[in-house]
Parts: C-alpha cells; sequence; structure tokens
C-alpha cells in the first residue's frame, strides 16, 4: 500500500525485498533490493541482504541442477544411492 503510494520509499522496499525472500522469490527481492540502492546507494542493509540473496540463488541453482542430474540418471536407469551418510 505505501509502496503504491510512493515505489521510491526505502523502508518499504526493504520490507517487501525482505518478505519477497522470506517466500524464496528471490528475484523479485533482488529487483526491489536494487531499487533501493539506486535510490540509497550506500544502504548498508540492502547491500547485505543482496549479496545474501545472491548466495542463496546461487545455492538453490545448484540444488536445481543436482536434482535434475539425479532425475535424468534414474530415467535413464541408474541406481540412485540409497544408503545414509
Amino acid at each position: 500500500e505505501v509502496l503504491a503510494r510512493n515505489p521510491r520509499n526505502s523502508k518499504a522496499l526493504y520490507r517487501r525485498a525482505v518478505a519477497l525472500a522470506g517466500q524464496s522469490k528471490f528475484p523479485e527481492a533482488q529487483r526491489d533490493l536494487k531499487s533501493l540502492l539506486e535510490i540509497e546507494p550506500c544502504n548498508a542493509d540492502a547491500r547485505s541482504k543482496l549479496a545474501e540473496l545472491s548466495q542463496q540463488t546461487r545455492a538453490k541453482r545448484a540444488s536445481e541442477k543436482d536434482q535434475a542430474e539425479k532425475m535424468r540418471g534414474f530415467l535413464q536407469g541408474e541406481r540412485l544411492d540409497d544408503s545414509v551418510a
């Protein structure tokens, strides 16, 4: 609601970004943080959160890639490792 009236409200942008990140909507959260950094380039909290989200995005992509490779192997008849570490 605040952003509808004032899309450059830095506090609202940050809060929405944190909420979006909590919902695993990383691209949308990163968009808000980048918008915030255009308004306030020295905002340390936004920079820190953006770096954290970038790392989470990389980890999520790596996990998805690993899962896809396991699925591909399964479809090709490879046995999955069922052992517990």
